[in-house]
């Protein structure tokens, strides 16, 4: 067995080492063949670094580091749509859409919250209820309610909404 030097199936890695009579080799994993250094070091990180300039200076690429650097397609974004918040009375009349329950805090001047506690904006105000800030949970909305209370002015309410679901 010390005439053979066994090199591992399967590796991932591009750059690795093998240990022979307490010797460490590195070794480079190219397209077709496998390249061992025949300077021997102590260390493993040694020989994997040793290999690692080679690999460099001789430009040897392998099919696991092309793999590695192809970038993965962009996942485009959707287009957001244009949320329509119902009440409950409007909801009781259109009773072949689905709704989804929403939380929406309103000022103590009766205007929406249309963003809360977000970058170096504290609260923004607006009339039109379709641009209001929505929260899926209670307790979401309970908790930024209280914190604008605390911070900006007392009074502020939560109101229930539905959202459509498509």
């Amino acid at each position: 067995m010390s005439e053979l030097l066994a090199v591992p199936k399967g590796n991932v890695k591009d750059v690795f080492t093998l240990k022979n009579n307490g010797k460490y080799f590195g070794v480079i994993e190219g397209e077709d063949d496998f390249f061992v250094c025949l300077t021997e070091f102590d260390s493993p990180l040694k020989a994997a670094n040793h290999a690692r300039s080679l690999k460099r200076q001789n430009k040897i690429g392998s099919a696991a580091s092309t793999l590695k650097k192809s970038v993965a397609p962009k996942i485009r974004s959707k287009v957001p749509k244009k949320k329509k918040l119902f009440t409950e009375a409007e909801v009781a009349t259109q009773t072949h859409l689905r709704y989804r329950e929403v939380w929406v805090i309103m000022s103590p001047e009766g205007r929406f919250v249309v963003e809360s506690i977000a970058n170096k904006t504290l609260v923004k105000y607006s009339g039109d209820r379709g641009t209001a800030q929505v929260f899926k949970t209670y307790e979401d909305a309970l908790f930024t309610s209280n914190t604008l209370d605390m911070v900006v002015k007392k009074g502020h309410q939560l109101r229930r909404y539905f959202e459509s679901v498509e």
